[in-house]
Formats: C-alpha cells, structure tokens, sequence
C-alpha cells in the first residue's frame, strides 16, 4: 500500500501509529506511578520494592517495553533510517529502566530503604527521560509520512500526550539531583538552593508547553499535555488520600499554562521569549516545593521574581531552539510546514 505521501507502507508498518500511542499511554502510567512513589516517600510510608506505586511504574515500564519491542519488529518490513532509530533510544531508556528495577531490588534487600538521590534511582530516572524522549522524537518522525497534508489525523493528540511523561521524567531528574534525600539534608542551603530549586521548576512549565506547540505543531496541543498532566496529579492526590472536591476548583491552574501558549502560538523565538516570561509567573505555585526542600517555611516571592523571570526567558529561548532542532532533524511534516532562518511557522 502506498500512502497518500508516496511512502511504501505495510499492514505491519501502519500498526505503528497506534501502537505508538499506546507507548505514550504507557509513559504517562509509568511516570505517574513515579510520581506516587516520590509521595510514597514523602510520607515516608513502608519501603519494600514491591509497593503499589513501584507496581504501577514497573506495569507502565513493561508495557512501554512490549510496544517498542512490536514497533521494533513491524520497523523491519518497511521503516528505515530516523524511525528506527528513535524506536531505538525507546528501546535503550526502557531496558535501562527495568535494568534499574532489577538493581533497586538488590539495594532495597542489601541496604534496606533507600533515598532518592541512590544509584539505582538515578538510573532509573536517566532511562525515563531518554525513553520519554524517544517517544516525542518518534511521533515527530513517524508524522511526516503517515499524516500527509491532504488528510486529518489525531496522531497529533497522543503526541501532545507524550510530552507528559517528558515532563514528569525531567521533574523527577530535578528531584534527586536538588534535593536529594527524604532523611538528608538537601546538598545546598539557604539562599542557594532556594534559587536554583526555584530556577529549574520554573523554567519546566514553559520549556515544555513551548516545545510542545511547535514540535507537535497543532493548536491545542499544549493545552492538552498540562489536561492530562493536571489528571494524573490529581490521580496521585487520590492515591494518597488527598483528594478533594475543593481541589477541583484549582484544577484550571493545571491546564492554563497550556491554553496560554495555544494563545500565544509561539511560531517565533519573540513569541516563544513572550510565552516564557508569561508563565514564569507559575514560578509562584512551585513554592511549597521550594519549602519542603529547603525547610523554608515561608519563599520571599519579590526576592525571587527576577529569578522566575530569567528562568522564563531561558525556557523561552531553549524551548525555541530545542523545538527547531527536533523539527528539523526529524523532517517537516508538510508544505505548510517549514523553516527560515529566524522564524518557525506551524500550519
């Protein structure tokens, strides 16, 4: 069969899409359970390799592991180059995750409870944020042939999708690396690690509602990603017995992040710049993390509003560059679609 954007395609070969999409399902069940295990410590509840939120990382982790293998496989009769290659980097962050597993289970009866910043939850963490990438690289990739200009397709939703387990992967690498320990103390103190805990959460929220519009390339698409982020927040909320009705209310602080960049439509880097000094402003909401970690019971917001507004501008212009570069490698998706020197433009 031939598709209407002249690639040779297979029955095996156009299983793909789909079961790519369960794969990005999978990420977001995986790096949900990550995010209960992370309050699951917290709470600092019984710690055994075999609690419910390490049963639901590994589930999300083992099912990723299955589709790739099948995307892997169908690949080979009709896929060549960059696709396989970006089902390749799913495969290396997916193994290096049940890799870790295996070593999580050794420390865990060697050393009994651990902390987050431990070898194996580093490991882990460095495969979720590669395979997550994986996933948004492919969808990218696999759209320039499958969704031709002629034709509607809702590939696009789950790869809006895909950039949530993205987002949570970097959150939780952000995690162990600033503040490494439930029991320890943080690696910096005071006026340090209030900047830099800061600066990182801060920059996340535009970095990835930015890369999210133009590399998926559809409005809408960032709203999307911060819909199904605020969901699976509010599913761990749930887990941990503090879900209430009341939280609904605050539920559109999670997704305007979202809807303000589909506004906004960054297509140029003075846009993507905008969009990022705009949502430095939910550099407000991270703040009981910014407290947890560094026993600050009270974070001077005016002292670090310039530090939200330069984390801003960095996730603006990063987000930009780390957008184009993607596009460009993986090809454009169609005429309306291209690159110039100083603009992105998304049809």
């Amino acid at each position: 069969m031939v598709s209407p954007s002249g690639i040779q395609t297979s029955v095996s070969v156009r299983r793909i899409p789909f079961l790519l999409s369960v794969a990005s399902i999978a990420g977001v069940v995986e790096l949900t359970g990550g995010a209960w295990d992370i309050n699951w410590h917290i709470v600092q509840r019984p710690e055994t390799f075999l609690t419910p939120p390490h049963i639901v990382l590994y589930s999300g982790a083992l099912l990723l592991l299955l589709t790739t293998l099948a995307m892997v496989i169908f690949a080979r009769t009709g896929l060549r180059g960059k696709v396989a290659r970006t089902f390749g980097l799913i495969m290396i962050g997916v193994l290096t995750q049940l890799g870790a597993g295996g070593f999580d289970n050794w420390w865990h009866s060697t050393f009994g409870p651990d902390n987050s910043f431990s070898p194996p939850h580093i490991l882990l963490i460095s495969g979720m944020v590669v395979a997550t990438f994986g996933i948004v690289l492919s969808f990218r990739t696999l759209r320039t042939p499958f969704e031709p200009n002629t034709e509607p397709s809702l590939l696009w939703i789950p790869h809006a999708i895909s950039f949530v387990a993205l987002n949570f992967s970097i959150w939780g690498l952000f995690w162990v690396l600033s503040y490494p320990g439930f029991t320890k103390d943080a690696l910096l103190s005071g006026i340090w690690q209030r900047v830099i805990v800061s600066g990182a959460y801060t920059f996340l929220v535009p970095f990835i509602a930015i890369m999210s519009a133009i590399v998926v390339g559809r409005r809408g698409s960032a709203t999307i990603t911060f819909l199904v982020g605020g969901i699976s927040v509010q599913a761990v909320n749930l887990f941990m017995d503090r879900f209430s009705l009341e939280a609904l209310i605050f539920f559109p602080i999670f997704v305007l992040p979202g809807i303000l960049t589909d506004i906004l439509h960054p297509r140029s880097l003075a846009r993507s710049l905008l969009a990022g000094l705009i949502l430095s402003a939910y550099g407000f909401f991270p703040g009981d993390i910014v407290a947890s970690m560094t026993g600050d019971p009270f974070v001077q917001w005016l002292l670090f509003l310039p530090v939200f507004e330069v984390s801003g501008l960095v996730a603006g212009l990063f987000g930009y560059l780390a957008s184009l570069k993607v596009n460009s490698w993986a090809g454009n998706m169609s005429i309306h679609s291209h690159l110039t020197k100083d603009r992105l433009i998304v049809g």
